[in-house]
């Protein structure tokens, strides 16, 4: 898919971005004249991406659309946790999932950390640092997506989720 200067897309390490420009990137090492994307988190407003625009365009892809979004809320009750059956590829089966790009993936990993926890603070232990890094590389990544489709601030997604589970 090819992309417009001024659209929005996902990356799927950056999360949102705005692409600011679309061209040969001015640098002494790229001698080829590829074009490139040039890219701006909207959440990291310091960092710049450059992405072939031939090629497979390193998975991105246009922002969900308002109907998406909330359709994938309304979603949410029926999905299930990822099922890792050995504890030691479960940084693994996180990162894969993560680095899909599909939304549901990403709740699922939320679903199963957010699991973890109780059954954890039921037996008396603590969480796990590394289910809280991936935890908040998800919840960021999604409430970053679903922010901008739903037109809200990042901070209110988890407010509007909660908000139409209750329903």
């Amino acid at each position: 898919m090819r992309f417009e200067t001024g659209m929005l897309v996902v990356h799927p390490v950056y999360g949102v971005c705005k692409v600011e420009h679309i061209g040969p990137v001015d640098v002494k090492l790229d001698k080829s004249q590829r074009s490139f994307y040039k890219l701006a988190p909207v959440y990291d407003t310091k960092s710049r991406l450059f992405v072939p625009v031939d090629g497979d365009n390193y998975d991105l892809r246009p922002v969900m659309t308002k109907q998406s979004a909330e359709e994938l809320v309304r979603q949410i009750p029926q999905m299930e946790p990822v099922l890792i059956t050995n504890e030691k590829e479960r940084e693994k089966v996180f990162k894969e999932l993560l680095h899909t790009g599909d939304h549901r993936d990403t709740i699922r990993v939320i679903k199963t950390i957010y699991k973890r926890r109780q059954d954890r603070m039921r037996a008396g232990k603590k969480n796990m640092s590394m289910d809280e890094k991936y935890l908040g590389i998800a919840r960021e990544r999604l409430n970053g997506e679903l922010a901008i489709a739903l037109g809200i601030d990042r901070s209110g997604v988890d407010a509007y989720i909660s908000s139409i589970l209750d329903e």
